[in-house]
């Protein structure tokens, strides 16, 4: 938002909390079966979203937890985290303030860590189908968000691959 100082030059502001949650809900798809708020704007490299809040760019998630509860203190080493893993959830009933230990935590034990999954029976039927109609083994691994080995062992039937 811009203002006008009393020299005539304008200056940027940040914006109100009801504008901020008014700029969530406008650039936000809400995804009914998970409950998560999908960002669907800037993207940072790290797969968070990113907006712009007045005066500069910050994560569009700490920007929804700010304008939803409570500003976060400058001093403090707290995070905005997702308590659905979501990198782009913005819905403000998703997210808490945590540590950095608490985050890695969470990382852990949801598996964000490890690119091998835990793949069921049904799984590894469909990927055998779609490899025999002539998908590569790195594209199957795209659709189940897993690695290129894991695919192969599925193919070549390892039972480790299921453990």
């Amino acid at each position: 938002m811009l203002e006008t100082a009393r020299n005539g030059l304008r200056k940027r502001i940040e914006y109100t909390s009801e504008e901020m949650r008014c700029k969530i809900c406008n650039n936000s798809k809400k995804d009914f079966s998970t409950g998560c708020w999908n960002w669907n704007k800037a993207f940072m490299a790290v797969g968070y979203g990113l907006v712009y809040n007045g005066e500069n760019s910050v994560a569009a998630h700490k920007a929804s937890y700010e304008a939803y509860h409570e500003k976060i203190p400058k001093n403090t080493q707290a995070l905005v985290l997702h308590k659905c893993n979501n990198k782009r959830c913005v819905n403000p009933e998703h997210l808490y303030l945590g540590s950095k230990k608490s985050n890695m935590y969470d990382a852990l034990s949801s598996g964000a860590f490890s690119n091998r999954k835990v793949l069921s029976k049904e799984d590894r039927t469909e990927i055998k189908l779609l490899y025999a109609k002539g998908l590569s083994m790195r594209e199957i691994a795209k659709i189940y968000l897993t690695n290129h080995p894991q695919i192969s062992r599925v193919i070549k039937e390892n039972e480790y691959a299921f453990s």
